[in-house]
């Protein structure tokens, strides 16, 4: 499964636990509620910048719209391996090394991902 649904599954989930709307939520992420629900079911990727609004917007810590640890039990060693040390480093590392791994996605063809 794309990551973009699963971070997406992960933002409808934690919103309706606060008891929000799209509408409510987009407010606080500064988007309208049809956006809301494009991220919410993976058709609009989210970048760094926007997963950072929607955590504040859902009170919730940035990796927890990352936790998607359930459904990575497939994932080659070597890549869950990565998530496991960027975890342990702590957000501003992983915050740096994310920019880095998607400025290098940037060059490449965005159809590929």
């Amino acid at each position: 499964m794309r990551l973009q649904v699963l971070i997406g599954a992960r933002i409808r989930q934690l919103r309706l636990l606060n008891g929000q709307s799209q509408a409510e939520l987009g407010a606080l992420v500064g988007i309208g509620a049809p956006e809301v629900s494009k991220y919410e079911n993976g058709r609009r990727v989210a970048s760094l910048v926007t997963l950072t609004r929607f955590a504040a917007g859902l009170g919730a810590p940035l990796h927890e719209l990352l936790d998607v640890e359930e459904e990575t039990d497939s994932w080659d060693p070597e890549l869950r391996s990565l998530v496991d040390r960027l975890h342990a480093e702590g957000v501003e590392e992983a915050r740096r090394a994310l920019l880095m791994v998607l400025a290098m996605l940037d060059e490449r063809d965005p159809t590929a991902l």
